[in-house]
């Protein structure tokens, strides 16, 4: 198991930990009396200095582990562990720290402790998704220029590109130069009916073009006499 993995699955346990923690607490107090089943409150204000504490402890354990989560399972489903193996034990030890920090004391050193134990994990989350965001950049560069480099499609590129184009010197070269293509030849060859739709295609995209200008043209005149 990776260490990703392995930190992953012990950040889960110690919340269920915590969880376990503050259950057996609560059902502690119902079972001796001291409070009825239905009556806690859910920030645990109502319970004493430790239990005020568990309880908070708790829930900052929950509100953080579905961005930790998120991070590490990505890199797990995408093979890219090497990214996070490296941190992921420190990410670990950080939030578990915190936990503790918290269940000993609310004092202003304790606060201090914990607050530099989330900003820790926070750090490297950031790392961590940089990292993650910059494998995903260079692959994408990699795939793009080898569908770009591929044989024949570089013309047909060109060719959407010059249709999108509004420079028309610019679209009847690229149209050319996608015509005379070896793509464009095995395309042919491969689907014969194909060559006249896409000829009536830019024949009609021609004449729309065209057709506009003139209107154009009629309505400028219109305006300007």
């Amino acid at each position: 198991m990776s260490p990703t993995a392995t930190a992953l699955l012990a950040y889960v346990a110690w919340f269920l930990f915590l969880l376990i923690s503050l259950g057996a607490l609560r059902t502690t107090l119902v079972l001796n009396g001291k409070r009825a089943s239905n009556s806690f409150a859910p920030s645990g204000d109502d319970m004493s200095e430790f239990g005020k504490r568990l309880t908070r402890a708790h829930a900052n354990c929950y509100e953080n582990l579905p961005a930790a989560a998120a991070v590490l399972l990505y890199a797990i489903a995408t093979n890219q562990t090497g990214l996070t193996d490296g941190l992921a034990y420190v990410f670990l030890g950080a939030r578990i720290a915190q936990s503790v920090a918290h269940l000993i004391s609310t004092s202003r050193l304790f606060i201090m402790v914990r607050f530099t134990f989330f900003v820790a994990q926070s750090l490297i989350l950031i790392f961590w998704l940089l990292k993650l965001f910059h494998h995903i950049e260079g692959e994408t560069n990699k795939l793009w220029q080898k569908l770009y480099t591929a044989p024949g499609l570089r013309p047909m590129i060109l060719f959407i590109v010059s249709i999108m184009t509004k420079n028309g010197a610019c679209r009847n070269m690229m149209t050319a130069r996608y015509l005379k293509s070896s793509f464009w030849m095995d395309f042919k060859r491969a689907f014969p009916g194909a060559r006249y739709f896409i000829n009536a295609t830019i024949s009609a995209k021609l004449l729309t073009a065209l057709i506009l200008k003139k209107s154009r043209a009629t309505a400028r005149k219109k305006l300007t006499g």
